[in-house]
């Protein structure tokens, strides 16, 4: 899943592995000062992880 969120704005976009039109369009929307965020649930060893990275963008 991907998420945007800059003020109070939230933007997010789901698939099941591949990226889709509606994840970069979440991605054309970004723009400087806001949060964009991945999260991932990935299946190791028999157990799920779940995974999180944000990213601020300042550029």
């Amino acid at each position: 899943m991907f998420t945007y969120e800059k003020n109070r704005s939230y933007q997010d976009a789901k698939s099941n592995g591949k990226l889709t039109p509606a994840m970069q369009k979440v991605l054309r929307r970004a723009r400087k000062g806001g949060v964009f965020s991945i999260v991932a649930t990935i299946q190791k060893d028999g157990e799920f992880v779940y995974v999180e990275r944000s990213l601020e963008i300042i550029e």
